[in-house]
């Protein structure tokens, strides 16, 4: 628990750091970590569904790994993005591994476009990320016993997500592979949520909003806002 309180301090730290305290770039010389696989498919339906694995360079395996999950309101960013940067190297600078992912982002509205990968698109795939970790993990020295989610904004709404699993009775409840073997879990086993959000019932009156001024949870949901699903979540 002390340990876990003080990652929670260091990482809250992280947004203070001086731009120029930080390498040019991610695996420069003299960096806390060093990039071990790029771009790695943990599903197959579609590019983004990809992954990074980064290893800190004064640990020793096996690795204690977390999931860093980008924020962007479920429709922009990336694994690659700056904010990433700085928790990465806080978090390999603590002897973490990290593996940062991407997910289907939410598409704006155009009625010429066909799916939009809304709801429940991204919590679908950071599930699928975290099944693919527990299967393959050890092959990149990683423990995958003990997974910890860290994200922000709409990245923490997905860690959260991971390590509660709040939708009752629906199809993202059930992990019938989980059930025969909890090695195939698609939960965690911690989270640290940095302003996620928790409660979408009341959207409209959010202060999230995308760059259009739309508001981040409606754009997400879509028609799905008032299903039993949301209302669940």
């Amino acid at each position: 628990m002390m340990k876990l309180r003080a990652l929670f301090t260091m990482l809250l730290m992280a947004p203070h750091l001086a731009a120029g305290e930080l390498a040019p770039c991610w695996a420069s010389r003299g960096s806390p970590f060093s990039l071990t696989a790029q771009d790695v498919p943990y599903q197959k339906g579609s590019d983004s569904q990809k992954l990074d694995i980064y290893i800190p360079t004064a640990a020793t395996p096996p690795y204690k790994t977390v999931v860093l999950i980008h924020g962007g309101c479920f429709q922009w960013g990336g694994k690659s993005s700056k904010d990433d940067a700085l928790y990465l190297e806080r978090l390999t600078s603590a002897g973490y591994a990290v593996v940062s992912l991407n997910y289907r982002l939410a598409e704006p509205r155009n009625p010429d476009k066909g799916k939009r990968n809304l709801f429940p698109a991204s919590m679908e795939d950071v599930q699928d990320a975290v099944r693919w970790l527990r299967v393959n993990g050890a092959k990149y020295d990683l423990q995958t016993n003990k997974l910890l989610a860290f994200g922000f904004s709409a990245g923490a709404t997905l860690a959260s997500y991971l390590g509660t699993r709040l939708i009752r009775g629906s199809k993202l409840h059930v992990d019938e592979k989980a059930q025969d073997d909890p090695q195939l879990s698609k939960t965690v086993n911690g989270v640290i949520d940095f302003f996620g959000r928790a409660d979408f019932s009341h959207s409209r009156s959010s202060e999230l909003h995308d760059e259009n001024g739309r508001d981040c949870g409606e754009e997400y949901l879509g028609e799905s806002r008032d299903t039993n699903d949301i209302k669940d979540f």
